[in-house]
């Protein structure tokens, strides 16, 4: 990520293990940032190997880390953009990652507006 961010990239996409130090490089170039907490989610849930998402996906991509890394960008300032990365899990479910970002402290009407 902090080498995407220096290269001049517009996005980061998912970024659950994102530290500190990208995050204050996403605030000084604007770079945006698509959290996509219910993919993260949704593929523990559905993962069909309990081994793979107790030993992989709970460390990595894992709630509460996806929605605690979304809720620590929130709070510092890092521009945020909706999106969901549908496709791991069904269609219509969208809506879902808007409950996951107001669970993680961001204002509804934030949400709404970003999610337009």
């Amino acid at each position: 990520m902090k080498r995407a961010v220096i290269a001049g990239i517009t996005t980061i996409e998912h970024s659950t293990m994102m530290t500190e130090e990208t995050m204050n490089l996403m605030i000084e170039r604007e770079t945006y940032y698509v959290p996509t907490v219910t993919a993260g989610k949704s593929v523990i849930v559905s993962s069909d190997s309990q081994i793979l998402s107790i030993h992989y996906y709970s460390e990595s991509l894992g709630d509460p880390m996806i929605q605690d890394t979304f809720s620590n960008a929130y709070q510092r300032g890092i521009k945020i953009t909706f999106g969901t990365d549908v496709g791991v899990f069904t269609h219509g479910k969208n809506a879902k990652e808007l409950i996951s970002m107001v669970e993680a402290g961001m204002i509804p009407a934030q949400i709404l507006g970003m999610a337009d």
